[in-house]
This record gives C-alpha cells, sequence and structure tokens, in this order.
C-alpha cells in the first residue's frame, strides 16, 4: 500500500508546488511522486478542502452546489457542515505532504487491504474499527478528523475526490493518526 504521510502545521510555509489543485489531486500526486509538497490557502481551489482545513467559513456556494448537483435540502447540509467544523482547523496554516514529520497517513486501499487494516487494529486495540461515511469532504476532512480525533477513518471518497485524483471504483480512502500507523501498521503492512 502507498501511504501519504500528511503534517498540519500551525505556521505559514513557503509552496514549493506553484499550482492550484484540489487536496485529493495533491495527495494522489505525491503518492505517485513520492516527493514532498508544501501548500497553503494559495494552492487550495476546492471549496470543500477550503471548509475542511478551516480557510472557508462562509458554506453558502458549496451548500448551493451540492444541493443542486444532488438534490439535497440545503437546511441538511448547513447542519452537517457546522457540526463537522473540527477545532483546530483554526490553527493550520500550511500542510505538508511525504514531508520529514506526520500528524496522520493516507492511503487508497482495496477493501481487502481495509479489512486487514480492520484485523490489525483488533489485534492491537481490542477495539473494532468504527467509521462515518459522510457524503462529501472525503479525503480532505477525513484526515482532519483522524489528526484530530487520533482515530482513523475511512472514506468511499466524494464523486470529486474520486474524479481529481483517480480514485478507482474498488478503493477506499484510509486516513490514519501517524502514531497508531507506526505502532499497528508500518510492518505489518508497509
Amino acid at each position: 500500500m502507498n501511504w501519504v504521510k500528511v503534517k498540519f502545521l500551525d505556521k505559514q510555509r513557503k509552496i514549493n508546488l506553484f499550482k492550484k489543485g484540489r487536496f485529493c489531486e495533491f495527495v494522489q500526486q505525491a503518492m505517485v511522486d513520492n516527493k514532498e509538497i508544501i501548500l497553503n490557502k494559495e494552492n487550495i481551489n476546492c471549496e470543500g478542502a477550503r471548509i475542511a482545513f478551516g480557510w472557508q467559513k462562509n458554506f453558502y456556494d458549496f451548500e448551493q452546489k451540492f444541493s443542486s448537483n444532488n438534490k439535497v435540502n440545503i437546511s441538511l447540509i448547513d447542519r452537517v457542515l457546522k457540526n463537522i467544523q473540527p477545532s483546530n482547523t483554526k490553527n493550520i496554516k500550511s500542510i505538508i505532504l511525504n514531508g520529514e514529520e506526520a500528524d496522520v497517513v493516507v492511503s487508497f486501499s482495496l477493501p481487502k487491504d481495509v479489512m486487514e487494516i480492520s484485523r490489525l487494529y483488533f489485534v492491537h486495540t481490542g477495539e473494532i474499527l468504527k467509521t462515518e461515511l459522510r457524503p462529501f469532504l472525503s479525503i480532505c476532512l477525513q484526515t482532519v478528523v483522524a489528526w484530530e480525533s487520533n482515530y482513523p477513518t475511512v472514506s468511499c471518497g466524494c464523486k470529486d475526490s474520486r474524479l481529481y485524483a483517480g480514485i478507482k471504483n474498488e478503493e477506499l480512502i484510509v486516513a490514519f493518526p501517524y502514531s497508531i500507523y507506526k505502532k499497528i501498521l508500518k510492518e505489518n503492512i508497509g
């Protein structure tokens, strides 16, 4: 499995990639290139990721587009968005992918690999891995949630992340706190 290290910084770092894109695209690029990528809000042009990282407080345009594209009531989207704003996101100034340090690791995984991850998690902690499936903000928010909660997350991937990051139909997105990854998965799954 390919894992991308993600580090959230509370200080502004100079970007090393001078293009705009979606967080999921940059994660996929980091997987392929295996090089360090430094991002901040100058790079990220996806409203969902900007919301997940606390860089966009106005949800109106996002809610309008999601409601129109998915035939979902705006008040429902608004309620969900207000309930998912992690508290640490107000401190995120930059994000490093594939750097020396990590808060979280992210992978696009086959269900059989997710099952093995679940088994290893159970063997090492005695707990059954639980997850929530969200209809949007899949990679970006799941990464933040894994960091903030110090608990693994699994996502089916939103429509945009599957398109822009090239996530295959049979893949799920797994985000693991780095400390748990090192203890449970690094030696067993790689």
